[in-house]
């Protein structure tokens, strides 16, 4: 199927309550793209998607998923994305049950704060920030996905008033109690993601959305007792159940990141020299599989090589 004679959908890469997510190709540009087509739509709803649609498309920023157009094909607005080639961070968080590596926190957290930040300085709030709505590039660059969009298309109704509060596990107290929503309440979100990423945990596990509105209106939050008490203390804050406790801005949280993976890290010249001696290591393997045909060897050094690049530009970034 082509949507306005120029996106020809290829494969479905997801279905949720509100819509799909297709692989496509934009037949004028003679590029692939990721297109998010909603279900035939009604009224108010189709108005917000394309509001909120146009905002997410004025945020540039390396840390947001770029947002190309917006238009509809017949009854089902759709919304073309830039297609990213990585995992969702809920799934690189199961494959690390007792949480990342704490360099790996700072440099996926600090990203984050950044983005985050882009778009609050627009005024755009997420509503919405998890982990399956964050993609980590095969290249070690994070994405949020879904921004000033996921309240029309991937939110839980949890009340049939119109209201879209979000994912139970990652939503600030206030989002519970239908009050005003600020950008303070994606930082809460981004501290739950902070406790998930350092724990292999959500701060308030819950079997249905009751239990989740209890945790996160009454319950102190636990820490994450990384052993390093900066970060504990930042996740904690971001955790405040009143709003006017937690940092206020993100780029402020992202600072706070920085700073601390600064005083976190190893000496950078070990590190360097290590991340040097690897790679040589690695080139030489490599030279020599691909000398005897190795294919199977060569396949494996391969994997192993975006391993050493996503180590050696999060090094960078860290700079």
């Amino acid at each position: 199927m082509d949507l306005g004679g120029r996106y020809r959908l290829e494969r479905r890469l997801g279905k949720g309550a509100m819509g799909e997510v297709w692989r496509a190709l934009d037949l004028r540009l003679d590029r692939p793209v990721a297109v998010k087509l909603m279900a035939p739509d009604s009224g108010n709803e189709a108005r917000r998607f394309l509001r909120e649609g146009k905002l997410a498309a004025r945020i540039n920023h390396p840390g947001v998923t770029t947002v190309f157009d917006v238009d509809r094909h017949g009854r089902r607005l759709f919304i073309v994305m830039e297609l990213l080639n990585g995992r969702d961070l809920g799934a690189v968080i199961r494959d690390h049950a007792d949480g990342l590596e704490l360099s790996d926190v700072f440099d996926i957290g600090r990203q984050l704060a950044a983005a985050l930040g882009a778009a609050h300085a627009l005024g755009i709030v997420h509503r919405d920030l998890k982990p399956r709505n964050i993609v980590l590039l095969d290249g070690g660059t994070v994405k949020i996905c879904d921004f000033g969009i996921a309240r029309a298309v991937d939110a839980t109704r949890i009340t049939r008033t119109g209201l879209t509060v979000g994912t139970p596990a990652y939503m600030a107290p206030e989002q519970f109690g239908g009050s005003g929503v600020d950008r303070r309440a994606d930082l809460y979100s981004l501290g739950c993601v902070l406790h998930e990423l350092c724990t292999g945990r959500v701060p308030f596990p819950a079997s249905n959305i009751a239990h989740a509105m209890y945790g996160h209106l009454n319950t102190p939050p636990p820490s994450p007792a990384t052993g390093n008490r900066e970060l504990d203390a930042l996740v904690l804050s971001l955790l405040a159940k009143d709003p006017a406790r937690r940092p206020q801005h993100a780029d402020e949280v992202a600072r706070w990141l920085r700073r601390i993976a600064r005083r976190h890290r190893p000496d950078r010249a070990a590190t360097r020299s290590a991340l040097d001696l690897y790679h040589a290591t690695f080139t030489s393997l490599m030279d020599a599989a691909i000398e005897r045909q190795d294919h199977e060897a060569a396949a494996r050094l391969r994997e192993q090589e975006k391993v050493y690049l996503r180590m050696r530009q999060a090094f960078e970034r860290e700079g």
